[in-house]
């Protein structure tokens, strides 16, 4: 009777996985392409937009000098600020504030700082050079530069989103299933600079909205070559002000 039982449990088990495997594969199969608007609508909505967002975790960094795992904390404020402290074995090797209108760095081992606009941040990095948009980088959002020449197609089972201007392209792959922002791409032409950020693990919220907690940016630029960075989230806290504490210590040295 149990050599019977554990038959017919395996026999409901593969049927079960027969009935949805299958299912799931021909829709993503039969996938067709959505128009433009409809898509841009889908990126509207895998976008989050907390007022606040304090995060924790593990960062690993590497460029064509450097390769070095840090831990990090930090604090967003929507359209205002951004400040992230970074640490190796406990000790705070570096921090970062972001406004709409500068970027200043510490570097507390050698007692130096440096500072400017987001156009110097974005030269060197290959970022935008725009709060919102490193904002929305940071947020895991789709960072639409531009809508021109917006064009849908499928491509690897998920919708794809591509739109191109003089100075820009900017491409987006959105899972047909859950709606969520897998990954995206964009190249500036005049600067020969380009950002690809794949976005995975995504997490319900204690708000109920879905963050991706494991991140990978590859940033290339003339100026520093290509980076790698891979983000993962520990901690989230969601819409809870914090106190910003961020100074340059007046014996720091400045670098220009």
């Amino acid at each position: 009777m149990n050599r019977i039982f554990h038959f017919l449990l395996l026999m409901v088990v593969l049927g079960l996985f027969a009935c949805k495997g299958p299912k799931k594969v021909t829709q993503l199969n039969q996938l067709k392409p959505l128009k433009t608007s409809k898509l841009l609508d889908k990126l509207e909505d895998a976008a989050i937009h907390p007022e606040w967002l304090y995060a924790k975790g593990q960062m690993n960094y590497s460029d064509n000098q450097l390769s070095i795992g840090l831990s990090f904390s930090s604090v967003l404020r929507k359209d205002s600020i951004f400040v992230m402290a970074v640490k190796k074995l406990g000790m705070v090797v570096g921090k970062i504030k972001i406004t709409p209108d500068s970027v200043i760095i510490l570097n507390p081992f050698e007692k130096t700082w440096t500072g400017g606009s987001l156009s110097d941040l974005a030269n060197k990095y290959g970022i935008p050079a725009k709060f919102s948009l490193i904002q929305d980088m940071i947020l895991g959002n789709p960072m639409i530069i531009t809508r021109q020449h917006g064009a849908s197609q499928i491509d690897n089972k998920q919708y794809k989103y591509t739109a191109y201007d003089q100075n820009w392209l900017n491409a987006f792959w959105i899972d047909p299933i859950n709606g969520r922002l897998n990954k995206q791409f964009l190249k500036d032409h005049i600067h020969h600079q380009r950002i690809i950020q794949e976005l995975n693990a995504h997490k319900k919220t204690e708000n109920g909205t879905f963050f991706p907690f494991l991140r990978t940016l590859e940033l290339h630029t003339q100026q520093s070559g290509q980076i790698d960075i891979k983000i993962t989230t520990k901690k989230l806290v969601w819409n809870q002000p914090r106190d910003i504490h961020f100074s340059i210590p007046e014996h720091y040295r400045r670098l220009d």
